[in-house]
């Protein structure tokens, strides 16, 4: 977890990308389609397989086949 001192003199934990895309897998949270291309661009999948390592095998596999299909789907135009 990273601490952001945006936000004036409070340190506010933030988040990075890999982490909060396997905790809403793991949450079963949805994301909206139209940013999976962006999310797909912009995960480190080093620092993704680093974070997988603590978690369960099928559970890992579930979230690389995520992030793949994120990254094989365009933004949809509406």
């Amino acid at each position: 977890m990273k601490y952001n001192p945006i936000y004036g003199k409070f340190w506010i934990p933030v988040s990075d990308l890999e982490k909060t895309l396997i905790d809403m897998i793991f949450l079963s949270d949805h994301m909206r389609e139209d940013l999976w291309p962006r999310i797909a661009r912009a995960l480190d999948e080093e620092r993704l397989n680093l974070y997988l390592l603590k978690y369960a095998p099928d559970f890992r596999k579930k979230v690389l086949s995520t992030a793949k299909a994120m990254s094989g789907t365009r933004a949809r135009r509406t």
